[in-house]
């Protein structure tokens, strides 16, 4: 696997999470109650965002406002619609 999805943008999991967004997961199950459903699809989103923001070497917590709105439009691109995004 190259760690992209077979329309170039980075396949979740590629990447590892920080230990804080692992907390963020752990709170979402522990203290809200979340389905493990909901918990994959957080990760999943996690994981995607930061393989996006790791082709530029940038680490998840100093990830920078054009860099976010970088990742909507990527999305955006593959078809993906307004409410998924």
């Amino acid at each position: 696997m190259s760690g992209r999805s077979t329309t170039g943008g980075p396949v979740a999991g590629a990447v590892s999470l920080p230990p804080s967004a692992l907390l963020f997961l752990d709170h979402l199950r522990v203290e809200l109650g979340r389905s493990p459903l909901t918990i994959d699809a957080y990760q999943r989103d996690l994981r995607r965002y930061a393989a996006f923001l790791d082709r530029d070497g940038t680490d998840l917590l100093a990830a920078r406002p054009e860099q976010l709105e970088a990742f909507r439009r990527a999305l955006e691109s593959e078809g993906l619609a307004a409410s998924s995004v």
